[in-house]
């Protein structure tokens, strides 16, 4: 095999790998700051698409330019052959699979694979620059600027959004759905249930839900907090499970089952 061969599929499954994988993040980019959550699914699908790529899809890759070299007249519609061959072969794990989505997946990875090898190889050829290859890269990046430097003018993370992902939930009704208090008196208690709500600097919201019941010198305390991001909620601080009981021989905790 010729260093020239060598050197465009290694850049073929490189630059196939980097679109394909910029390609998957922007659907999963949608917590915290997405420009920063772009680059790190895009990493996180750049090795398991890169080592796909570099093993079955040389392969494959190998397999058709031997086959087309020896069997086919260079022409446009050979050369648009290659290319889709390319997909069909890529999509083939998911069709066996009955798998569509993976499928498809496949054919997109693969037919990026196989136009990229095509039009370096088509330069090689012609003896012309490999430079032009690096707007890929540009194209890979730019929706990380866009999303990262722009993500609140494109799609803002309201408080709203991020009280649906607490108030919302069936355990927490009693609370108000906004920041605010709501005061009641149960058996006696007098009964105090606030949400609070605090934006940070980095976009997340912290929604701390508290509850206070009083009566003479009975009194009990209760408070959650979450940390909540675009698309997601992790518990910060305190016991969900455990919740403030009132009755007319006292007040106390109990676990909810």
């Amino acid at each position: 095999m010729s260093k020239n061969r060598i050197l465009r599929k290694f850049i073929a499954t490189i630059f196939s790998s980097l679109l394909f994988s910029g390609f998957m993040a922007l659907g999963s980019s949608t917590m915290g700051n997405p420009g920063l959550n772009y680059l790190f699914f895009s990493a996180i699908f750049f090795v398991y698409a890169g080592v796909i790529i570099f093993v079955y899809g040389n392969i494959v890759s190998n397999l058709l330019e031997w086959v087309f070299d020896r069997f086919f007249r260079p022409s446009k519609l050979a050369s648009v052959c290659y290319i889709l061959f390319h997909g069909i072969f890529g999509s083939l794990i998911g069709l066996i699979d009955l798998n569509l989505s993976i499928a498809i997946m496949g054919f997109i990875a693969a037919l990026l694979y196989g136009f990229i090898d095509f039009w370096i190889n088509l330069r090689q050829t012609q003896g012309r620059t490999l430079k032009p290859i690096t707007l890929l890269l540009v194209m890979f990046l730019i929706p990380s600027i866009v999303l990262g430097f722009f993500s609140d003018t494109i799609d803002p993370f309201t408080e709203e959004e991020a009280l649906d992902f607490v108030v919302t939930l069936p355990e927490y009704d009693g609370f108000p759905n906004k920041a605010g208090r709501w005061e009641l008196t149960i058996h006696g208690f007098h009964v105090v249930r606030e949400t609070i709500v605090k934006k940070k600097d980095d976009g997340t919201y912290h929604i701390t839900l508290k509850e206070t019941g009083t009566r003479g010198e009975e009194k009990t305390n209760w408070e959650v907090t979450y940390r909540v991001e675009r698309g997601a909620s992790w518990l910060e601080k305190g016991e969900p499970s455990i919740r403030p009981h009132y009755s007319k021989e006292g007040a106390g905790l109990y676990r909810v089952q």
